[in-house]
């Protein structure tokens, strides 16, 4: 009996069974021939269709898009459209892993690291940050689901 719900296009679970909350973190890894699972060519030319989403696919996701990187959706959409594409063109692509995005519903991410600079009202200068993202496609491809978007967690 399956008690998951896959949500991204990716789909194949390698050597697991099943996905549940027992897995340890290295379980959740995929390992693959062709990484990242989504082609970052693909995704840059649907960020260039303004009838491609964006969908927050976790709770803190929307906290850190909104708290820590002062990014609304859908009014800051073209902000989230610019940083990931710095992340698949000047980033560094770190893992693909799978993600649960609320009870045994999860999705097969790919996660990048890039630094972004941005003007700092408060400070009143320009200010560089590491970001960390992590993003799948959804099912039929016509979203991206942000798993986690972030500086750096102390």
């Amino acid at each position: 009996m399956v008690t998951y719900r896959i949500i991204s296009r990716y789909k194949e679970l390698g050597d697991l069974e099943s996905l549940h909350d027992g897995l340890e973190k290295s379980q959740l890894f995929i390992t693959c021939n062709k990484c990242p699972l989504y082609d970052p060519k693909e995704i840059l030319e649907k960020l260039k269709d303004d009838s491609f989403r964006f969908i927050t696919a976790t709770q803190q996701s929307r906290k850190d898009l909104t708290y820590r990187l002062q990014i609304t959706l859908p009014s800051d959409v073209s902000k989230l459209r610019e940083l990931v594409r710095i992340a698949l063109t000047k980033g560094k692509y770190i893992n693909s892993q799978w993600c649960k995005t609320s009870d045994a519903v999860w999705a097969a991410c790919d996660s990048y690291k890039f630094e972004h600079t941005e003007y700092n009202q408060n400070a009143h200068k320009y200010m560089t940050s590491e970001i960390y993202l992590k993003f799948a496609l959804n099912n039929k491809g016509q979203a991206l689901l942000i798993v986690s978007a972030h500086p750096p967690r102390n």
